[in-house]
């Protein structure tokens, strides 16, 4: 799978190593804040998708796709 997506919020990663580095933000915070601004923002802002047109490659960000496209 190209994609692995954050089972607390639904954000989607390109790899594993990225998906786990978010999960531990969501371990380190002290009270439920980062769970209240994650309900606060639409859920479709959560579950964008952002896919190289060229390669499928799907990235967190668009400014990660962009990065990602300049190396084509």
């Amino acid at each position: 799978e190209d994609s692995h997506e954050c089972r607390i919020c639904g954000k989607i990663f390109p790899t594993y190593q990225a998906l786990g580095g978010h999960k531990a933000s969501h371990k380190n915070s002290k009270s439920n804040a980062s769970a209240s601004a994650a309900a606060g923002r639409s859920i479709a802002a959560q579950r964008r998708v952002h896919r190289c047109t060229i390669c499928r490659k799907i990235f967190p960000t668009g400014q990660a796709l962009g990065g990602h496209k300049r190396k084509h």
